[in-house]
């Protein structure tokens, strides 16, 4: 509520937000929010006689409040309390009055190291029955309070509560003016309670924090400083009681005005579902959301804006989920991303499986740019599932509820479901080339052939045309081709490969590696194609397959380049 004539008033939060994108200063993007206008005092109006005028001041303070920047492009948010008019009933020496307050203009003032910056505001959309208004300030590159997600909140949670109670009248140690702007009071308290409509959606959030006359519109954050609800009220019999406006309807009330499209970063919704049976996954997605990758292992989606990504790893490995947790927080595996601390973390039994989850917030060690990761990893036996979001800390923090539905959605089925224990066939079946000009290739019958190629070894450059193929339901098995259409040292090379020279003569290259916990052998060879230009043809298998798996590759690298 705001601090006004006769009026009572509410209080808000706020923390230091951790994104490097918005304020690091709770005070920053919180701002004093002055009506202008005037006040007249009436009286009689009873029995047929015409109202008289006690008072009437023109241009005067009328009532101020709080509010809070959510966008850099000068977007403010606050209660509609604040910033309309009100007509009140009082008795004054036992004369029955009528008080009218009518806003006429309205600044507002954002503090700073320096003199205040004073921005004449403009109402732009509200909403009564929510009791919310957004100004506009008409300037940019504005300190801002970044938006969190008040469907991840339970009670207990802590926040902070940061506001301009009492507006100047708190100013006790310096004369005040029409012009004194008061300091930032900031409270601390936690989420008492979720208040639920009749429908059962969370319709206020009851806090501890201190709320007081003049807070109305500021911001309550939670530790991380993201927004997750707006002060409005306190209890009438009780002022410690106070209650916010989920942050997630001001959210929608934002898009409804079109008004989200300043946001820093996409406001996401859960669209339908996203069933890939030759991946043999199953979730659903953000709206828009699509998959863009071709390989059945992987699931690589662009989310939003851009500024979010997610993805699904399927991997073989005898490893547990704690280990490979600790492999992907590290920025061993799978993902450029170092966590800066511990993650928060659940495990939960869920019939044959195991289920760990967590959130983290790191960083991207190339460009040291700021990162959160949200993740689930599944059990499936001798495979593994490694699912996260992975983004900037504010898209996750403004989208985190959608984004943790869209994870406890996932169903996965196995696909390493027939693996090699005994001499494969050695039928191999034509590939039609899919590039032109590449020559036509073979791979062994009843394989299935993706999107891949062989290891990139120094000094060659790009291949024209690359595949890779596998058994049906044995991933772990793998051959690689990849065609460059003009001529190359071949034993130079394959020496970029590999130091040492494999058993398919001095072209060719061999080494092993350690990954997940599984030793895989690797050998590979460049030989002329008949049919011009050069192949680079390599198989990649568990060390415990490689020996039931090579005669059939070397049958494969005679196919592929015999004349």
């Amino acid at each position: 509520m705001r601090n006004a004539v006769a009026a009572l008033s509410l209080a808000s939060v706020v923390f230091a937000p951790s994104s490097a994108r918005a304020s690091t200063d709770p005070a920053a993007g919180t701002v004093f929010i002055r009506i202008v206008g005037s006040i007249r005092v009436l009286t009689g109006g009873e029995d047929g006689w015409q109202k008289k005028v006690l008072l009437d001041l023109p241009q005067v303070e009328v009532a101020s409040g709080s509010g809070f920047i959510f966008s850099p492009l000068g977007w403010v948010i606050t209660n509609h309390h604040v910033i309309s008019g009100e007509k009140l009933n009082a008795v004054i020496d036992g004369v029955r009055v009528e008080i009218s307050l009518n806003p006429e203009r309205f600044e507002v003032v954002l503090p700073g190291d320096g003199a205040p910056r004073r921005f004449p505001a403009a109402v732009y959309a509200t909403d009564p029955d929510l009791d919310l208004a957004v100004l506009s300030l008409g300037a940019q590159d504005l300190p801002y309070v970044a938006l969190g997600d008040s469907d991840v909140v339970v009670a207990g949670d802590p926040v902070q509560a940061v506001g301009y109670p009492f507006g100047a009248a708190l100013e006790i140690g310096r004369t005040r003016t029409a012009e004194t702007v008061p300091s930032v009071s900031i409270s601390s308290g936690s989420i008492s309670a979720l208040r639920r409509d009749d429908q059962g959606a969370i319709r206020y959030l009851q806090t501890s924090a201190q709320l007081n006359p003049g807070n109305s519109g500021g911001p309550i954050v939670d530790p991380d400083g993201y927004v997750v609800a707006i002060a409005q009220m306190v209890l009438a019999k009780n002022a410690a009681v106070g209650f916010g406006i989920p942050v997630n309807l001001a959210k929608a009330f934002l898009k409804r005005h079109g008004l989200d499209q300043n946001l820093s970063a996409s406001l996401l919704s859960l669209g339908g579902f996203f069933d890939a049976s030759e991946k043999g996954i199953r979730l659903r997605l953000p709206e828009g959301v699509q998959d863009l990758s071709p390989g059945r292992l992987r699931v690589e989606a662009p989310v939003g804006s851009g500024n979010l990504a997610l993805r699904i790893d399927r991997i073989a490995t005898r490893w547990t989920l704690e280990q490979i947790e600790g492999s992907l927080l590290t920025g061993e595996m799978l993902e450029g991303f170092q966590a800066s601390g511990n993650p928060r973390r659940a495990s939960r039994a869920e019939k044959d499986r195991r289920i760990v989850s967590g959130l983290v917030k790191g960083f991207e060690p190339a460009t040291n740019r700021e990162l959160t990761m949200l993740y689930v990893l599944a059990d499936l036996g001798r495979e593994k599932l490694v699912a996260r979001y992975v983004g900037t800390t504010e898209a996750l923090a403004l989208n985190r509820s959608v984004l943790q539905a869209s994870l406890a959605e996932l169903e996965a089925k196995p696909l390493l479901v027939d693996e090699i224990n005994r001499p494969p066939g050695t039928a191999l079946t034509t590939l039609p080339s899919s590039v032109p000009g590449s020559p036509p290739s073979v791979v062994p019958s009843g394989w299935l052939v993706e999107t891949g190629a062989p290891s990139e070894c120094k000094g060659v450059g790009p291949a024209a045309y690359s595949y890779q193929t596998s058994p049906v339901g044995d991933f772990t098995v793998s051959f690689r081709a990849a065609w460059w259409s003009t001529s190359i040292d071949l034993v130079r090379a394959a020496r970029g490969c590999g130091r040492q020279a494999g058993p398919l003569g001095e072209a060719s290259y061999a080494s092993r590696v350690a990954w997940l916990g599984t030793s895989y052998a690797a050998q590979g060879a460049f030989a002329s194609a008949p049919a011009g230009g050069v192949w680079q043809l390599e198989m990649v298998v568990p060390d415990v397959k490689s020996s039931l798996v090579s005669p059939l590759f070397e049958t494969w690298v005679k196919a592929m380049t015999a004349r």
